[in-house]
């Protein structure tokens, strides 16, 4: 009888083990498929931009260094008087590919519009949104998305930093800040004329630990010191959209979509607000006209 137990109580193993196994590899393999279609969609996404703005855009090989220590107004400018126009990459997830929100509403658009309007003797100014999804700092070095935004050729590379992602993976902090130096090392290298400037995620819904017994802040506060710590350009997203939401005592369900994370119309703003602020406060006195 105890034999007959045994065999039934294997059998049943040997099933839910089954079953496990099917689960979590078809969860892994949806990932690894929804993530190589992220970078298939993006390199597709840079040659359609490409063509559309073939004529805008500078030669790589005319670009010059001379720029390097200007501020980031001051680049645009230059160099859309230089060129005939300037470009901006983004590289993030706030802006997702299939989007409902309309293109003129998100914070990209309306600072590419808010740029033209009052930053004087800019001339032609175009982006480039590149939307990684729910790709890692581990997985953007494996994709090599830098040679990505280098192919678009831009004056300022805006990279969010993808901390968030890496937190909801269970990356270890101490690998998600040396996955941020090799980025950046990506950039100068392939990039050399770009102006690289950090994004932090904006607030979402999520609080609490994940396997590590990290916490999003846990993440965003480590990258940020380190950042800082570098001297490189940073824009602290989190804390700007949190003080303006706030401040006008919004729930954060009225500045996020349904899934908790993406920015909605109102978000948006609070995005672009944040960036516009530090670019004004970053640019010289009187290159913004008001």
């Amino acid at each position: 009888m105890r034999v007959l137990v045994r065999q039934y109580l294997l059998i049943i193993l040997l099933f839910l083990s089954t079953i496990f196994v099917i689960i979590f590899g078809n969860i892994y393999f949806d990932q690894r498929n929804k993530n190589q279609a992220i970078v298939a969609n993006i390199g597709q996404k840079t040659k359609v931009d490409q063509e559309q703005n073939k004529d805008d855009a500078p030669n790589e090989g005319d670009l010059k260094s001379d720029v390097a220590n200007d501020t980031i107004l001051n680049d645009l400018v230059k160099e859309s008087q230089r060129y005939g126009s300037a470009r901006i990459s983004l590289l993030g997830s706030s802006i997702p590919q299939k989007s409902s929100l309309p293109k003129e509403k998100t914070w990209i658009s309306l600072l590419q519009s808010d740029l033209k309007s009052n930053v004087k003797d800019l001339g032609q100014l175009s982006y480039i949104v590149n939307d990684y999804g729910s790709l890692t700092t581990t997985e953007i070095l494996k994709q090599d998305l830098a040679e990505v935004i280098k192919q678009q050729v831009p004056t300022i590379i805006l990279f969010e930093m993808a901390i968030f992602n890496d937190y909801r993976q269970n990356i270890p902090i101490e690998l998600t800040l040396a996955n941020l130096e090799k980025i950046m090392n990506q950039f100068a290298e392939k990039a050399p004329n770009a102006k690289v400037v950090f994004l932090s995620p904006n607030r979402t819904t999520e609080m609490g630990s994940n396997l590590l017994g990290l916490k999003p802040k846990d993440y965003l506060e480590r990258s940020k010191e380190f950042i800082q710590a570098k001297g490189w350009n940073f824009i602290d997203i989190y804390e700007g959209f949190e003080k303006q939401r706030l401040n006008e005592g919004r729930a954060l369900s009225q500045v996020l979509l349904k899934d908790g994370r993406s920015p909605n119309v109102m978000g948006n703003q609070y995005i672009f607000h944040t960036v516009k602020e530090y670019l004004m406060k970053q640019g010289e006195q009187g290159t913004w006209q008001f």
